[in-house]
């Protein structure tokens, strides 16, 4: 998730697509790039709270795993918008594959819309 805020952040202050400013500046994509700095954030504290709770929590195994199971399902689905919002913010404007780089996905994995296997 970070790498594909990053990604998406520095496309975004680098590029205007020849408007008068930085697509940073158009209220839409900032506000697109701080929710997703905001679901990233909230994932990364739910998961250190849900490991503390799980090391150090009260209570037998089984009810400290729950909060455990929990964050896994909310970072998982976490993870899908923010990655899948980033890469439509940038293929709105370019490629898309800036982002899909940056993922730990191997690179036959990374298709145009043709279907043929691009290395990104």
């Amino acid at each position: 998730m970070p790498a594909a805020f990053n990604a998406a952040l520095a496309f975004a202050k680098g590029d205007n697509r020849r408007g008068a400013s930085d697509l940073l500046k158009r209220q839409a994509v900032a506000d697109l790039l701080s929710g997703t700095k905001m679901q990233t954030e909230a994932a990364r504290a739910l998961t250190w709270k849900a490991a503390n709770s799980l090391e150090n929590g009260l209570g037998n195994y089984n009810a400290r795993r729950e909060l455990a199971l929990a964050a896994k399902i909310y970072c998982s689905d976490a993870c899908t918008k923010v990655v899948t919002d980033t890469i439509n913010l940038v293929g709105k404007y370019d490629d898309p594959s800036l982002l899909l780089a940056s993922a730990d996905v191997p690179p036959d994995l990374h298709t145009t819309q043709t279907g043929r296997s691009r290395v990104c």
